[in-house]
């Protein structure tokens, strides 16, 4: 039987069937406000509400609407879905960047140069069963490296460490990934061959085990484990590269065997990886284009643009200017250029604005833009560094340096310790005396260090790095390495310099370090005065 309460009295309900004819929604609200009255069904309202309300907060950047910039690339799909369709475009947009673009090609020359350096170079950290270093041990390794790095590569005729470092980096950044796998004919020594990314390929009708899949030229087995890399034998732009549905035109390169360098996996279950300029690729292009609008402007009005008017009466006006012009209907703006004016004719000049004041705040807006997207400073990004006190740069500085850090360690553990062990392994077992008492474990001991860090103002940096080591906040080693140095070369250099001091009678005393004093940090060039 119908409550009381929820039919409604006589009264209510004839003024909701008067409501209803004018608004059903109106009707609606009060037949809901009389059911509101339960308890149970006021309590059920409520939650029903409040969850709206949290979907609406929380799914607010999920709306779209004509007021609203649209999103791009917002679909479904795994990780590997959403890269292998724009893969290629990035990866040539990339190069274009990096070949022809002085801002694009600046970006990827600014980390490899400030990640890679002159070079990232090998310490061997050999301890013995005390836990000490040792040297012996740690330079006859050294020495067999020094070696083997020099033919590592023959066949992408690299002559040094360095500019393999600098290859295989730039790719990596460029490209998103490359690989890098051993290859030796019989009796040889081992050699590594560097992969591009467009010979990590599927294969048409390639046969895998039961529950294997692959993705992008990655074979991985039914838990996702990457278990092998497709590589073609030959580059798929190469006019000798066979079909691809060739049993015999793919490789079949185990993971174990071989190492494959992404740039960063952006979600789980990513096989693949993008450049670093894909966030930013289009701002360049943007930033291209508007330099090149401003460049035409200032072409423009660095040349008289005289235009003509005539009052002469003509029936072919195209005949007359082709004989005119000797049929050259496009003439070109020179500097100089004159016109020989006829009876009835009168002269016009164009001068467009130069867009000098308005240019420059929109070039420091685009690289903001790319410098947020690699995770760089404005300044590096525009090599513009006038205006910029020594505590701004140093700032500017450190908060580079948290970007380069993690792309030298990731770039010297995820493969230049890789081909150490590689190559030094490899001599082991062929029987290099030098390795016979070194084990393969010792052989993993190693650390890589960059280019020493510049001082912004060495004065006072000099100053603070021996008030650490007073405190024994730091070590000899941890601040040589910053400096790129080896701490053990730096003490034995400095005994060698000592005893010919002594030898010559010369005095060994160090100078005093000089005692700053900041001033006010409210001052323009915020220096540091002598106390």
């Amino acid at each position: 039987m119908v409550a009381e309460w929820e039919r409604g009295t006589l009264l209510e309900r004839a003024a909701d069937a008067v409501v209803g004819v004018f608004s059903s929604k109106a009707r609606a609200r009060r037949v809901h406000a009389r059911l509101c009255r339960d308890p149970e069904y006021r309590k059920a309202a409520e939650l029903t509400l409040r969850a709206m309300g949290y979907a609406r907060r929380e799914y607010k950047a999920a709306s779209s609407g004509p007021s609203k910039t649209p999103w791009l690339g917002a679909v479904a799909g795994d990780a590997d879905s959403q890269i292998s369709g724009s893969a290629e475009t990035l990866r040539q947009r990339h190069r274009a960047l990096y070949r022809d673009d002085s801002i694009g090609g600046g970006v990827i020359r600014l980390l490899a140069r400030n990640v890679i350096g002159t070079s990232l170079r090998p310490q061997s950290r050999i301890t013995n069963a005390k836990g000490d270093p040792d040297r012996e041990k740690s330079r006859k390794v050294e020495a067999v490296w020094g070696e083997l790095s020099k033919r590592l590569h023959p066949a992408d005729g690299w002559a040094s460490p360095a500019q393999h470092q600098h290859t295989v980096y730039t790719s990596l950044q460029t490209d998103g990934d490359v690989l890098i796998k051993p290859a030796a004919m019989a009796g040889e020594p081992v050699w590594l061959e560097t992969v591009e990314a467009e010979r990590i390929a599927t294969p048409a009708g390639a046969k895998v085990q039961t529950g294997h899949r692959i993705s992008d030229g990655v074979e991985k087995d039914a838990l996702g484990r990457v278990v092998a890399y497709w590589v073609m034998k030959t580059h798929p732009g190469s006019h000798a590269m066979p079909a691809l549905s060739r049993s015999d035109a793919f490789e079949r390169v185990p993971v174990g065997s071989c190492k494959l360098l992404r740039r960063g996996a952006l979600r789980p279950g990513q096989s693949r990886a993008v450049g670093v300029l894909h966030a930013c690729a289009q701002d360049i292009h943007d930033l291209d284009l508007l330099l090149l609008a401003a460049l035409k402007r200032w072409q423009v009005a660095a040349c008289l643009a005289v235009f003509i008017t005539s009052s002469e009466d003509t029936s072919d006006l195209l005949e007359v200017t082709a004989q005119d012009f000797g049929y050259q209907l496009q003439q070109r703006l020179e500097p100089g250029m004159f016109f020989k004016l006829f009876p009835g004719e009168q002269v016009s000049t164009l001068s467009p604005n130069l867009p000098v004041g308005e240019l420059d705040p929109l070039v420091w807006i685009f690289a903001r833009r790319i410098g947020a997207s690699v995770g760089v400073s404005p300044q590096a990004i525009l090599h513009a560094w006038a205006g910029i006190s020594y505590s701004g740069a140093r700032t500017i500085f450190i908060e580079d340096e948290r970007t380069y850090a993690p792309e030298r360690t990731a770039f010297a553990d995820g493969l230049l310790s890789w081909e150490w062990e590689v190559a030094l392994t490899d001599a082991k077992l062929r029987g290099d005396p030098r390795l016979r008492d070194v084990t393969v474990e010792e052989i993993r001991q190693v650390q890589w260090i960059g280019d020493g860090r510049k001082w912004v103002d060495p004065a006072k940096e000099a100053a603070a790095v021996q008030t650490k080591l007073s405190a024994g906040l730091t070590t000899l080693q941890i601040e040589c390495a910053r400096l790129g140095l080896d701490w053990e070369d730096v003490l034995r250099q400095q005994a060698v310099e000592r005893a010919l001091m002594a030898e010559l009678g010369l005095s060994q005393e160090a100078p005093a370090a000089p005692q700053f004093a900041m001033v006010d940090s409210d001052s323009d060039d915020d220096e540091a005065v002598a106390a």
